[in-house]
């Protein structure tokens, strides 16, 4: 948790492919309500950091703490790194299949990894959220994905009953109002669950 005089600090992850999608309108709308309620607030997109990740060269199998010989500039370390300084976070992911998208899932694999080298519990106390589109059948999915892995990790879950997020579409470029009501709202729950923890 920031200290002293600084905002809380919330990332919003964008696992979606497209970046003028439904996702990234909610989580634009989630973006502008922790903003109001003096948290600071950063969108980023895991489809744009670079993942070199694991390619079986074998090179930690010499190694005495099985750490990755891979190189430390890696996009998917840089967010992973990001969201171990933040105070809480907000991941958006469309559907895939019956889970998340797949750059969600490399970040999801790589924190995993991470405490397994490294032991306890790092995302432990971050308040989190999750933001689906429920026009899409399978979102509840996503939904249930994401916060079993808030639970697994125990960080504070905070989210509107399952089903009630949703947009306007792509094309419009904005979520409609029930939509941005219910963002917006998860958004200042967000906020005041970290006003909370810091008093």
């Amino acid at each position: 948790m920031s200290s002293g005089g600084e905002p809380p600090k919330v990332l919003l992850f964008d696992g979606s492919a497209n970046p003028g999608g439904s996702i990234a309108v909610l989580l634009a709308c989630v973006r502008k309500a922790l903003v109001s309620e003096g948290v600071e607030a950063e969108l980023v997109r895991l489809e744009r950091n670079r993942w070199t990740g694991c390619t079986m060269c074998g090179e930690c199998g010499h190694r005495r703490d099985l750490s990755c010989a891979r190189p430390p500039v890696d996009g998917l370390r840089r967010c992973a790194r990001m969201l171990l300084a933040a105070d809480g976070v907000v991941i958006g992911s469309p559907a895939y299949g019956a889970g998340v998208s797949p750059a969600m899932q490399r970040l999801m694999a790589h924190l995993e990894q991470r405490r397994q080298v490294h032991g306890g519990q790092p995302l432990a106390g971050k308040v989190a959220a999750a933001v689906v589109d429920v026009r899409n059948a399978r979102a509840q999915h996503s939904l249930a994905v994401l916060t079993e892995w808030f639970r697994a990790n125990d960080m504070i879950v905070v989210g509107p009953p399952a089903g009630t997020l949703g947009a306007g579409g792509p094309a419009a470029g904005q979520a409609d109002g029930e939509a941005a009501a219910s963002v917006a709202g998860l958004g200042r729950s967000v906020a005041l669950t970290l006003k909370r923890l810091r008093a």
